[in-house]
C-alpha cells in the first residue's frame, strides 16, 4: 500500500523527490523506508522532547530514479 502511494506521488511530471522524517529508534520503519528506496540523509539529534526523553529524528529522501531502481531490483 505504501509503495503504491509513493509511486502515485511520483506520477505527476516535475515531482522528482520525496522526503520523510522518522524517529531513529524506529528501526522497523527505517528498514521499510530503505526497502522502498529511501536513503538516510541526515539526523537531527535531540530534536523532539517526549517527557524526560530526547529523540533523534532521521531525514530520509527518495529520488524518482532511486525508486525506479528499487522497483526493478525487487522484480
Amino acid at each position: 500500500m505504501v509503495a503504491l502511494m509513493i509511486d502515485e506521488a511520483f506520477r505527476p511530471p516535475g515531482i522528482d523527490r520525496q522526503e520523510l522524517n522518522v524517529y531513529m529508534f524506529n528501526e522497523p520503519a527505517i528498514r521499510t523506508c530503505r526497502k522502498l528506496g529511501f536513503t538516510l540523509e541526515g539526523v537531527r539529534h535531540s530534536s523532539t522532547r517526549a517527557g524526560s526523553e530526547r529523540w533523534d529524528t532521521g531525514m530520509m529522501g527518495l529520488l524518482r530514479s532511486k525508486r525506479q531502481a528499487a522497483k526493478a531490483g525487487a522484480a
